[in-house]
């Protein structure tokens, strides 16, 4: 089982206070990336089904609101460990990480528009 507790949660699962500026600034830009996804999508397809474009987009955060919890919990039985210990909740937290972590991965490869529509019939 990988421990990531050497990384960021050590010390009985408090992080040092001078790693929590440059954490939080990492999350918040990781983060971004479903923001930017609306206006790719409104960028790239055809300005006639704009709406139909952004529901997708919208569908994909609630699909991942649903089925993160859904393998976090799976991990959870699997483990079995009671008291639940520190380096369980790091392992499940592993499973939003590494969704976040593809989505920036994958932003990086977006076309740029310089804000204007792309879209060719």
């Amino acid at each position: 089982m990988v421990t990531w507790g050497i990384l960021v949660f050590y010390n009985g699962g408090e992080p040092p206070q001078s790693i929590l500026y440059p954490l939080l600034f990492i999350m918040g830009f990781c983060g971004s990336t479903y923001y930017l996804t609306f206006a790719v999508v409104k960028e790239v397809n055809n300005p006639q089904i704009a709406g139909i474009t952004t529901a997708i987009v919208n569908t994909g955060g609630f699909l991942g609101a649903a089925i993160l919890p859904a393998l976090m919990g799976n991990y959870f039985d699997r483990v079995n460990s009671t008291p639940m210990l520190v380096n369980v909740y790091h392992n499940a937290l592993l499973y939003p990480f590494i969704a976040i972590l593809i989505s920036t991965i994958f932003i990086l490869f977006v076309k740029e528009t310089a804000g204007r529509n792309i879209w060719k019939a």
